[in-house]
């Protein structure tokens, strides 16, 4: 959990160093649904390697190597931008800390946090929430796993969709389509294709939710984006920490569809949160619509 939270910052910094500024909410997007492939790739060994996981975690834990060889290979650490110039000196520590105490910063952290509890029912659960359903076997939650991590592809556009219909349309448009992927989890009983449908529509949710907070924090502070993504991250993390005795709780006292159908709820508790740019472009409509008076 503090690995792949620790290494996004350092990706997204680098991002902004290497990237034009016209693609660097792609590029971050893009890197973020990178989690889709790796969950998609596990399903089928969780199926085919049960009896051999360590040799699986092994595996990753090589790839996880690979990609750090490679990444040192590709952002050398020698403190010079690609033109040549020496970076600016580094940041105090109160001149870190403040842009994240800021009020432009609260609704971001506050929907981080909430949406990382509604996620909890999946990530945390989902395997047994299947199982007391429909009575699902490990090999068809494996299969769940891949159809998740399929569905998470549609977050590597979520810069684009981002620039096309702005911050707070996608927000709202995929945590409402979180919300629902939990409410038809627990609906769908024994038919596996709703099941399976609800899964991709989680997996595309929470990855297009994480590379919107992505986002929303790069555009909140521009000058500390590594600062800015660890905080908004670290909330989802803090939010599945949460939310798990919660879920956990609520599974043995309300039963399954209950219990998601509670989190679903949770998941709309996050529509309040608005991007600080949104909420002033909200304010001067009203503002302007009052002015002006009826036609003549």
């Amino acid at each position: 959990g503090l690995s792949a939270g620790l290494a996004s910052p350092p990706l997204a910094a680098a991002v902004g160093l290497t990237v034009p500024a016209s693609g660097q909410a792609r590029a971050n997007t893009f890197i973020n649904a990178g989690t889709s492939a790796g969950v998609v790739l596990s399903g089928p060994i969780a199926i085919g390697f049960a009896g051999a996981w360590r040799a699986a975690y092994v595996g990753f834990a090589l790839l996880a190597l690979a990609v750090t060889v490679l990444a040192w290979i590709a952002v050398p650490g020698s403190g010079l931008k690609s033109g040549g110039a020496p970076d600016r000196p580094p940041p105090s520590r109160a001149a870190t800390l403040v842009p994240l105490l800021s009020p432009p910063m609260r609704p971001l952290l506050a929907a981080a946090f909430v949406m990382g509890v509604a996620s909890t029912a999946v990530w945390t659960f989902g395997g047994e929430v299947l199982n007391a359903v429909a009575g699902w076997r490990t090999d068809r939650v494996g299969t769940l796993w891949v159809v998740i991590g399929a569905g998470g592809f549609a977050g590597a556009f979520a810069g684009s969709l981002v620039a096309r219909h702005g911050l707070g349309r996608v927000h709202k448009a995929s945590l409402l389509a979180l919300a629902a992927s939990l409410a038809m989890i627990g609906a769908a009983g024994t038919v596996p294709a709703s099941a399976f449908g609800a899964g991709t529509l989680f997996g595309a949710a929470y990855v297009m939710l994480t590379g919107v907070y992505l986002v929303w924090a790069v555009e909140t502070v521009p000058a500390r984006p590594a600062t800015g993504i660890a905080a908004a991250f670290l909330m989802v993390a803090v939010g599945q920490t949460a939310g798990a005795p919660l879920f956990g709780a609520a599974l043995s006292a309300l039963g399954p569809r209950s219990a998601l159908l509670a989190f679903a709820l949770v998941a709309l508790v996050a529509l309040v949160a608005m991007p600080a740019n949104r909420r002033a472009e909200r304010a001067t409509t009203k503002r302007t619509r009052g002015s002006i008076g009826p036609e003549r």
